[in-house]
């Protein structure tokens, strides 16, 4: 039998809009039906070996431009998404997108913070957030300083309101979901930050070590290193 991927239908003049919307963007040169593709693959199939997920609603928290909700939606009639984002602009973005895509009339834009969100309990079938859970309560500029030898005192109680807020997150995600929760976050265990600067071990030495190192190679990240991803354990180990 084929197989049928389900970006099959997405014509090449869909494609040639959407890179126009994304042409002023970081993603100006992303593979569209790639990046559709890759969320069906690493997550809606593997979701989908637990649960039926159609017919659902999907609440797709730090949107961005959308390939999360799309990858649901595309093939799926029935199925509905709600995107949540903080930045407006991107949220435009997405919701154009999602016009070229024709999946527009199932998508609900909010601009909220996942530690309040506008949802009533259990109103969502599935909660997807990939990679936002570490920038929660995040303060680059003051962990910068931190970096340098200032501010030792605001970045520690910075980390200690960072703890409580990603916790408020949690529990405003278990609220208002009734079935499952996709949440990505970093492996703090991979020899390899792929998530900000793309080189090894970085995130596995002292923080104001490693912006020193990152800084070597014109990166800046701010990757939690293993030591500060204890926070959310009961007992901190």
């Amino acid at each position: 039998m084929e197989n049928i991927k389900i970006t099959d239908k997405i014509t090449e003049e869909q494609i040639k809009r959407i890179q126009n919307i994304l042409k002023n963007t970081d993603k100006q040169k992303i593979n569209i039906k790639g990046a559709i593709e890759w969320f069906d693959k690493v997550y809606i199939k593997q979701i989908s070996k637990f649960i039926d997920i159609n017919d659902k609603i999907l609440c797709d928290c730090a949107c961005g431009y959308g390939w999360f909700s799309f990858a649901y939606l595309l093939n799926r009639e029935n199925n509905k998404a709600i995107c949540i984002d903080l930045d407006k602009r991107i949220l435009e973005i997405a919701k154009s997108i999602s016009e070229i895509l024709e999946v527009r009339d199932r998508i609900k834009f909010k601009i909220a913070d996942i530690t309040k969100l506008p949802l009533n309990s259990k109103s969502v079938n599935i909660f997807a957030s990939i990679e936002t859970l570490e920038h929660v309560g995040d303060n680059p500029e003051l962990q910068m300083k931190y970096y340098y030898g200032q501010e030792k005192d605001k970045v520690m109680m910075m980390f200690k309101i960072q703890r409580e807020l990603q916790l408020m997150a949690l529990e405003e995600i278990n609220r208002v979901t009734s079935e499952a929760v996709i949440i990505a976050t970093p492996n703090r265990y991979y020899f390899k930050d792929h998530h900000d600067t793309g080189l090894k071990f970085v995130h596995w030495m002292p923080r104001y070590i490693g912006i020193q190192y990152s800084l070597k190679f014109s990166k800046e990240g701010y990757f939690h290193a293993p030591l500060h991803s204890r926070f959310l354990s009961h007992n901190g180990s």
